[in-house]
């Protein structure tokens, strides 16, 4: 297991750092990732100077998780306040002007004592000229020279909406978390990982020796609200002439896969079934727990883009029934609180690599929305699938 620095997009996905706080473990084809509290950031502001600034606070050969909005041509972040967003575009631009600024700082620096200096020197800004079209034309001084260079690396800062100062500290601060050489840094942010074009031209702006993101849309939730439904019943299982040893779920089915996780658990794939819970159905896409001991359905749903809300359900203890009331409370039973040690069971087992940070109620909730071989509606972190989504560039 690896330590990850965590960077968090905390205005755009408010509830990642509750979701790592109780989950603090990423999985990942190159190997599962381990955060602490100590050593996470979620940013209200994130740009990409402030990103530069705490990815280099990884380390040499460090790693670090990046949760932020994306695309499939780059992350959205913004370069400042106001520049547009961290694209494979964006980035040519900023290495544009970089090797730009490298040549003119020489030429610069150039002595000029002489005739012959001063000749070599404005030859060096004609050669310059030549190569990124900075609009030199004619018989030229060198202070003309300097002066449309200064104007040429102003518009290439337009480009990406900055000025010439955050231009300059982008390039130096690139430079720097080059130099750190970070050896991995993870994305989870949607679709980045689509574009595996534009993720190496990216990658090569952050100066990493592994960049990972995935290929669908990423969602964090907050906690989940479990409701209550009827409790499970024991069943004998079809073609059995034993006693009943299995408990039937609500929905009755007996079809289910393995997803590989701590207890390796056998649940039922997912479904657009109605359950119903409080005399409706739960909504969004669905996908039901079930492991003939312990069940739960989970719907979610996309309110508006990089929006997503969700609700549980799981059933609540033997002896209340589907029309009982309860006497305690002189209230319909499906009113109770669910059965927490199902829900407990269910969670550790598929959903958490820590179980000692979970006591048995809501929890928050994350994964991959709408993946694009179709098999499941979404996937939580601890599943095959889930990895196999993680492009590596």
């Amino acid at each position: 297991m690896t330590h990850a620095r965590l960077i968090i997009d905390a205005h755009g996905l408010p509830h990642a750092n509750g979701y790592y706080t109780v989950f603090p473990h990423e999985p990942s084809p190159e190997g599962e990732l381990e955060v602490t509290e100590a050593d996470t950031v979620a940013s209200p502001e994130l740009t990409v100077l402030t990103l530069l600034d705490e990815l280099a606070k990884a380390g040499k050969n460090g790693t670090a998780l990046v949760v932020c909005h994306a695309e499939p041509h780059g992350l959205r972040v913004r370069m400042d306040a106001h520049g547009t967003f961290l694209s494979d575009m964006a980035v040519e631009v900023i290495e544009e002007s970089d090797r730009g600024l490298a040549s003119a700082t020489a030429i610069r620096a150039m002595p000029q004592a002489d005739g012959k200096q001063i000749q070599d020197k404005k030859n060096a800004w004609q050669s310059l000229n030549e190569r990124i079209g900075m609009g030199l034309v004619g018989t030229f001084d060198l202070t003309e020279a300097s002066d449309q260079f200064d104007r040429w690396f102003a518009s290439q800062a337009s480009k990406i909406s900055v000025g010439p100062p955050a231009l300059r500290q982008l390039i130096a601060k690139s430079q720097t978390l080059r130099s750190v050489g970070l050896d991995r840094i993870e994305f989870r942010a949607c679709d980045l990982g689509i574009d595996a074009k534009a993720m190496t031209i990216i990658k090569r702006f952050f100066g990493c020796r592994r960049m990972l993101a995935p290929r669908c849309r990423t969602f964090y939730l907050p906690p989940l609200t479990i409701e209550s439904l009827p409790p499970l019943t024991p069943v004998q299982p079809p073609g059995k002439q034993t006693t009943p040893v299995v408990m039937q779920s609500p929905t009755g089915s007996w079809f289910a896969h393995r997803i590989p996780g701590p207890a390796g658990m056998l649940v039922p794939k997912g479904s657009d079934d109605d359950v119903d819970f409080q005399g409706k159905a739960i909504q969004g896409k669905k996908r039901k727990f079930f492991n003939g001991r312990a069940f739960m359905v989970i719907g979610i749903w996309q309110e508006e883009e990089f929006v997503f809300a969700g609700v549980g359900a799981a059933p609540r203890p033997a002896g209340r029934g589907a029309g009982a009331t309860s006497r305690r409370r002189n209230r319909p039973a499906w009113m109770d609180d669910p059965d927490w040690t199902q829900v407990a069971e269910v969670a550790r087992s598929l959903f958490m690599f820590d179980s000692t940070k979970y006591r048995g109620r809501n929890f928050p909730f994350a994964g991959l929305w709408n993946p694009p071989d179709g098999g499941f509606p979404w996937l939580v972190p601890n599943e095959r699938q889930y990895q196999q989504l993680i492009t590596k560039v």
